[in-house]
């Protein structure tokens, strides 16, 4: 008897529902900022703010949102860094590949220096005025 006077329970709330594109923008996020920066930081950038509007008031699925659009901007920021990493790197082997970064500064600090005691920098030819431009032209026509 005392088995079927059991007290019903209440009915609980069913938890709200995770927006699939909450977990897109999440998922993008991570990817963008372990394997390929570019692409998926892009679209968790775009459909976190997207989704955040959407949903207006599903905790859950906000904070997913969020999470992404946060990882998606700094997976942009790594990317970028990386990008511009590569291309100084890039730039200095071009302009002379025996030189090291600190050879390379040490470079730019004499030719600073050699500016600033009035010299005519390095690798630099002088400044033509229109006159002496026009002199030269002259010459040249027979």
């Amino acid at each position: 008897m005392t088995d079927q006077m059991k007290p019903a329970q209440p009915p609980q709330a069913a938890a709200p529902a995770t927006n699939t594109m909450a977990l897109v923008s999440l998922i993008a996020g991570i990817v963008g900022l372990n394997l390929v920066p570019r692409l998926p930081s892009g679209a968790a950038v775009i459909t976190g703010p997207m989704v955040r509007k959407q949903i207006a008031g599903m905790e859950r699925s906000d904070g997913l949102a969020k999470a992404g659009m946060i990882l998606g901007w700094s997976g942009t920021l790594f990317g970028l860094c990386v990008s511009l990493g590569i291309v100084i790197a890039l730039m200095s082997a071009i302009r002379d590949p025996g030189m090291t970064p600190a050879d390379f500064y040490q470079d730019r600090l004499a030719r600073r220096a050699e500016f600033a005691a009035g010299g005519q920098p390095r690798g630099c030819r002088p400044a033509r005025s229109g006159a002496r431009l026009r002199k030269q032209m002259e010459e040249r026509t027979p």
